[in-house]
């Protein structure tokens, strides 16, 4: 048997795993290069969305397992708060609680970028639909889905030491099944918008109505770009 025929070939999961992967570098290298201009830093931000999309369909597949994209939603750490996100596996032991693994790197937007969390319905909150709202829009968390704690380690092992679990306060975004769809209760959008964070972190405030960008996911985990604020209307 010559060595070419013993040669494994790449499954469609690793592709998507290796795609993936090259989308989140990709999206954190514009991240790097856009601190300096809004408008580019808004793109990087979107990219970043898109990467983060495609990277918790692949580790789903790959998982077999509930993935989704967790955004860091403590107020009381302005350093991370709204600004963080990353990709993690829904793990469920058949004893213990159910916990998430983090898969991959922590995506940050730049400064003065922030994610705009879902409302109590799954939806982007309504007054984001008003532009004359937006010169005074103030997010505080009782005008929103509230944040919840999740147990968050970087190995399903279970002899994971404690230094690896961490506990992320935030907001379980845009997320997918086994099968690459998308889950019933997870939210199908993600927004990024500029804004001004208000000492001590009680809220932040969203001045533009036009600076905004993000994408919409379907049933089927197929992601839309969206660049205006009129295109986030259901």
């Amino acid at each position: 048997m010559s060595p070419l025929s013993k040669r494994r070939a790449f499954t469609l999961v690793e592709l998507l795993v290796v795609i993936a992967v090259i989308g989140i570098l990709v999206g954190s290298l514009g991240l790097a290069l856009s601190n300096g201009d809004r408008g580019v830093a808004m793109q990087g931000a979107q990219s970043s969305l898109s990467a983060l999309v495609s990277g918790a369909r692949a580790q789903a597949a790959l998982n077999l397992s509930n993935a989704s994209i967790v955004v860091w939603g403590d107020k009381d750490d302005p350093e991370t708060y709204l600004r963080r996100a990353a990709v993690m596996v829904n793990v469920k032991p058949a004893v213990g609680a159910a916990f998430w693994v983090r898969k991959g790197d922590v995506v940050e937007l730049p400064t003065g970028i922030y994610f705009v969390p879902p409302d109590a319905s799954g939806s982007l909150p309504a007054k984001f639909e008003k532009p004359a709202d937006w010169s005074s829009l103030k997010y505080t968390e009782s005008s929103s889905l509230n944040p919840t704690s999740l147990d968050v380690r970087l190995s399903e092992s279970a002899s994971s030491s404690a230094a690896e679990n961490i506990t992320v306060k935030g907001y379980v975004s845009v997320g997918f099944n086994a099968y690459g769809q998308i889950t019933a209760s997870a939210v199908n959008t993600m927004m990024v918008a500029t804004g001004e964070l208000q000492p001590p972190a009680d809220g932040i405030i969203f001045k533009n109505a036009e600076s905004v960008r993000g994408l919409v996911v379907s049933t089927y985990g197929i992601s839309t770009l969206i660049n205006e604020k009129l295109g986030f209307k259901p």
